[in-house]
């Protein structure tokens, strides 16, 4: 029984730092506006590129829509290569990620409030080092 928690515990810390808790260990669950939040700051190019051009994730049409737009949107931003994406994420993505589970920031409650924090930290005009 420990070793089947243990096993829990290591795989769903593999799927937080991999961004594919949303995908891969979804449940009905309070906390999807960080779920979704974790997968577009750690999800990588390809995790990115499936979820904004595949099938729906079936998390409920809106969610669903801002979590696809959202991927595709960092993708378009990010410069090109693996390294692009990484960047966007650790300039943009993983402190807006940190301040919500510091609890500085409220978790996105819905998907519109979702969309609107995820823009606004990708911002070109904002004061990210990236953006210099």
């Amino acid at each position: 029984m420990i070793r089947a928690e243990a096993a829990a515990n290591v795989a769903e810390a593999v799927a937080i730092v991999s961004g594919r808790l949303l995908v891969d260990r979804w449940g009905d669950r309070p906390e999807l506006g960080w779920m979704a939040l974790n997968t577009l700051a750690h999800g990588d190019r390809a995790l990115l590129r499936q979820i904004a051009d595949g099938p729906a994730l079936e998390r409920g049409q809106t969610w669903d829509g801002a979590v696809r737009y959202l991927a595709g949107a960092v993708l378009a931003v990010a410069a090109p290569g693996e390294r692009g994406v990484s960047s966007l994420q650790r300039v943009a993505l993983l402190p807006l990620e940190l301040r919500v589970l510091g609890g500085a920031t409220r978790a996105p409650a819905t998907a519109a409030e979702l969309v609107r924090v995820v823009l606004h930290e990708l911002d070109p005009t904002r004061d990210h080092p990236s953006w210099q």
